[in-house]
């Protein structure tokens, strides 16, 4: 049986978040296809060690390299991939752009052909640190700028890229002058679904889900606690927030602090869906990127209403609204909060939604194969 090996050093079976949940997923896709599946996670070479945050701008500034290899992409893998034992017939699949960027260089001229799962548009990454101070927002453009430069310069003009989303799809397209995949994260089958109690009135108990060390991430708390909260109260929304995710940076700790939210970090699969099911909503605060299926399908599997920023271009329910009308945020919260039928319908139409993805994504899988 032919392997499908995904190069993913930030993968761990611990760490519950977006990038390595669809990693499994995609994993599960290829069953489905007929490959057989590998990840080489962070364990794969022995420990990680990441650079820190000032060593990896440092090193990235002096050697003019993209600030994102070296800060997530440990130094042990060139060598560990070297020797590791892949067959000429293995299909490599990549976990993030800058993974492939770091890595091609050391990889055996027998492979003509590679696969890049970006996950999100990596260049927007960096459009959120310009609400970080005079410094970060200049460094920010600089790095952005010179990401797209060796997107354009790198051998990704003969790499097959896999997105998650049409809109990341089309971004990397106009970047590279040429069409990519969209293969779209189906998520896990949940351990819970959400029984609606009935209730007039009072607090409503809003929440976000992600890795919380993830930029993208990080930029839409910030942008929830500086602009959207204080809009809501304003409007007289009654409401509680809950922030749950893994690995929490130090300012996502500050921030909850500051702000009265309940932080709960690193809980199992199990104990996620158990507590998401005692939501009223969740929400989609984010400013930029369409890399989040993963998080608005779990949602959905659980039965939990969602509401988001216009920034998505998802098909909208009765269950589900995008809009940057705070105003029309806190209507849709009062009227999805207790209605009995929502959860009902949100897990039976994932269901549908995480079945045809799997066909559609083993699809691709054999077409990028051929």
């Amino acid at each position: 049986m032919r392997r499908l090996v995904i190069i993913a050093p930030h993968y761990s079976v611990t760490e519950r978040n977006g990038a390595n949940i669809y990693c499994e997923w995609l994993a599960e896709c290829a069953r489905h296809a007929g490959f057989e599946p590998w990840i080489l996670g962070e364990a794969a070479f022995g420990p990680v060690q990441q650079r820190s945050r000032a060593e990896a701008l440092l090193v990235a500034l002096v050697t003019r390299s993209n600030y994102y290899m070296q800060r997530l992409v440990p130094r042990a893998w060139g060598q560990g991939l070297k020797e590791f034992e892949l067959r000429s017939d293995d299909i490599l699949i990549f976990s993030f752009v800058y993974t492939y960027l770091a890595l091609q260089a050391v990889l055996p001229n027998r492979y003509s052909r590679f696969w890049v799962l970006t996950h999100n548009y990596d260049p927007d990454v960096f459009d959120g640190w310009r609400d970080r101070g005079a410094i970060r927002s200049i460094l920010g453009r600089w790095f952005r700028s010179d990401y797209l430069r060796r997107i354009r310069r790198s051998a990704l003009s003969g790499v097959d890229l896999i997105s998650i989303s049409d809109a990341d799809k089309n971004a990397f397209a106009a970047v590279l002058g040429r069409p990519g995949h969209t293969l779209r994260p189906g998520g896990r089958l949940p351990y819970a679904v959400r029984v609606v109690q009935p209730r007039i009135g009072g607090v409503r108990n809003l929440c976000f889900l992600g890795s919380l060390s993830t930029p993208f991430n990080v930029d839409a708390l910030h942008f929830f606690g500086e602009s959207v909260e204080p809009e809501l109260l304003r409007l007289g929304l009654e409401f509680s927030f809950t922030v749950f995710g893994s690995r929490p940076a130090s300012d996502v700790i500050k921030l909850a602090a500051e702000k009265g939210w309940r932080l709960i970090a690193d809980l199992s699969d199990e104990e996620l869906d158990v507590s998401l099911c005692e939501m009223d909503a969740a929400i989609l605060p984010f400013r930029h990127t369409q890399g989040v299926k993963l998080k608005l399908n779990h949602f959905l599997s659980v039965g939990l209403p969602v509401v988001g920023t216009a920034v998505f271009e998802v098909a909208e329910s009765k269950f589900c609204h995008f809009s940057n009308d705070l105003a029309q945020w806190v209507d849709f919260i009062d009227s999805v909060a207790n209605h009995p039928a929502a959860s009902k319908v949100l897990h039976a139409g994932y269901q549908r939604i995480r079945a045809a993805d799997l066909n559609e994504a083993a699809a691709v899988l054999r077409t990028c194969a051929d």
